[in-house]
């Protein structure tokens, strides 16, 4: 799944229906080269994502293990990049450096402390799921609980992440219609398939190993920005003057406690709700681990995986940071230059990357090439989630056309988010909307997997009661959010370095995309930060939950099946005598 803040680039849905000349910068012409080497790069990522959908291992026949979880047989490493790879999207790379370039680099804090979670997930959730054998966290759910809540579940995440998926093509095509000027709809498609293809193809095996190959490309792309600024740095000798009188501490040391919004060192606690979200109900991470060989190599996994997704952000934190010192002292929309701080990192690439030959080309496959990682991997997941949680349990012999279905499948919601992708463009407010109802489902669908391994008495009516009340109070709360239309505090922007008159730090005319400036709203309201407001409905949906418990009277039946626990607390609950030795549980069978 995409982190909350991956919805950054919601700007450009605006500007597209606002404007036909929505990013005309004034910039060099594209040289033949950045076509060819682009071009070059993504027939190579086509190619890779085939040949590993067609290459099998051994006689492994294409059945749902194969196609889902690569016949649990695939090692620890790939699948932890694979994790990597498919975490990183094309709205990461593009549309969080803007938020960074604006508000400063305390997000990092989140990315940080996922390594302490993922250590604690591993061990709290993974143990249960994967000892149960299970191919999709809901299918854990409807073992505990029961089909109706598993369904509601179900339904909530493939919307969201189908909407993710499509965000995730657009933003991809959107960058290439920056600089090529390419059709939007042919890019939406020829994106959208490319990532499908392969998945339908080869199942999970195809795309962890392209996934890997991918996350090469999805490192040189900040890289090439990187190396690229600090040439131009000193080549022009304005290094010393990039760093004169600059704070860190306002940019990542912030330690001002404020429930509004998360930028500052206090992130850390506010998004370990998210955090615990992204490791244990993020159907793409735990799908990885459930398909490792062994306990162990799944723990492994997701840790390692978590480690490679920080070294990733690392590179894309100093990619923004390298802006940062190249543009301090001279801000290009104080300049007049860009109409939003979004618009910061594809005005660089159209200003000036193409002055190295082959730079535009190279970063552009790895946005492009985040987008189809991210987009087999959710196209994957989806298929999984449909075909073991709706139609396994309703057509009993679907098995014997396990290939077919699951291919279907995948050629299914690839469909679905390519065609979704071309409708973004039109779509304005309501993108805001769908990253909104992101972050409402993670505090209770987090809650709901706490209630399942953690409170053996708790059952059926509380975990769903609670579950839905508190995922309801969270969209009225982010659509009010959305609605007060409040900010955070933005970094401190001057022009006191701008080089006097130069012709090359910044163009002479304004780039002609009206972006429209969202007000700060009602600014005396109070209202919780999506990460904050996150983990707030995480506790209330737990603490609901219990007592709903405890009012329907649901506590006096049989305590839930000791191996649908984690089993340290299963020893705990024994201890209290709220769980026996051979209790199993009969009462929300799943059917």
């Amino acid at each position: 799944m995409l982190s909350l803040h991956d919805g950054f680039l919601q700007f450009s849905c605006e500007a597209a229906t606002s404007s036909p000349n929505l990013l005309s910068f004034p910039i060099p012409m594209v040289s033949h080269i950045e076509y060819a080497i682009f071009g070059t790069l993504m027939a190579l990522n086509f190619a890779l994502g085939i040949y590993f959908s067609v290459r099998r291992k051994g006689n492994s026949a294409p059945t749902t293990a194969e196609v889902f979880l690569g016949s649990r047989t695939l090692g620890a490493l790939p699948l932890a990049a694979s994790i990597a790879a498919s975490l990183i999207s094309s709205t990461s790379i593009v549309g969080l450096a803007g938020h960074y370039y604006a508000y400063g680099f305390h997000f990092i804090w989140h990315r940080v402390i996922s390594i302490p979670v993922a250590l604690a997930a591993s061990r709290i959730f993974l143990p249960v799921m994967y000892g149960l054998h299970v191919t999709s966290v809901f299918q854990y759910i409807r073992l505990r609980f029961n089909s109706a809540i598993s369904l509601t579940a179900c339904v909530i995440y493939m919307f969201v992440t189908v909407s993710f998926g499509a965000i995730i093509i657009f933003a991809a095509s959107l960058a290439i219609v920056t600089v090529f000027g390419f059709p939007l709809l042919w890019c939406n498609i020829i994106i959208g398939l490319s990532g499908t293809i392969y998945t339908a193809l080869g199942g999970l095996r195809a795309v962890v190993w392209t996934d890997c190959m991918q996350l090469l490309f999805i490192i040189l792309g900040p890289a090439t920005v990187i190396g690229k600024v600090f040439v131009h740095l000193s080549s022009t000798g304005r290094t010393s003057d990039a760093f004169k009188d600059f704070s860190f501490r306002s940019y990542i040391l912030n330690t001002q406690f404020d429930l509004t919004h998360d930028e500052s060192v206090w992130v850390a606690v506010s998004s370990m709700a998210a955090a615990f979200y992204r490791v244990s109900m993020d159907q793409v991470v735990m799908q990885r681990g459930l398909a490792s060989r062994t306990l162990a190599n799944a723990q492994r996994t997701i840790f390692t995986g978590c480690l490679l997704l920080l070294a990733v952000y690392a590179v894309e934190v100093i990619m923004v940071f390298s802006l940062v010192l190249w543009f301090r002292g001279c801000d290009p929309k104080l300049a007049g230059a860009i109409m939003s701080r979004d618009q910061i990192l594809p005005f660089y690439i159209k200003r000036y990357l193409t002055e190295f030959p082959g730079f535009t080309g190279l970063f552009l496959s790895a946005v492009v090439t985040a987008a189809t990682s991210s987009i087999s991997s959710i196209t994957n997941s989806l298929a999984a989630v449909l075909y073991v949680d709706m139609l396994e349990l309703r057509f009993k012999n679907i098995g014997s056309h396990a290939r077919w279905t699951t291919q279907a499948l995948a050629f299914f919601f690839g469909g679905i988010m390519t065609g979704y992708s071309c409708l973004c463009v039109y779509m304005g407010s309501i993108v805001r909307a769908i990253i909104m109802v992101h972050s409402a489902a993670a505090g209770p669908s987090l809650g709901l997997v706490l209630l399942a391994v953690a409170f053996p008495f708790v059952h059926c009516k509380g975990a769903g009661i609670s579950t839905l009340v508190v995922f309801a109070s969270q969209i009225v709360l982010l659509w009010l959010r959305i609605q007060n239309g409040a900010k955070p505090p933005s970094m401190a922007f001057t022009l006191d370095y701008c080089p006097q008159n130069s012709t090359n730090f910044l163009p002479t005319d304004k780039v002609t995309a009206p972006f429209n400036k969202t007000s700060m709203g009602n600014t005396t309201s109070f209202l919780p930060s999506p990460f904050w407001s996150c983990s707030f409905a995480t506790c209330a949906t737990v603490i609901l939950g219990v007592v709903f418990t405890l009012a329907t009277g649901e506590h006096r039946n049989p305590a839930a099946d000791a191996t649908h626990l984690n089993s340290s607390l299963a020893v705990l609950w024994r201890k209290l005598g709220v769980l026996q030795r051979e209790e199993r549980n009969e009462v929300c069978t799943p059917h």
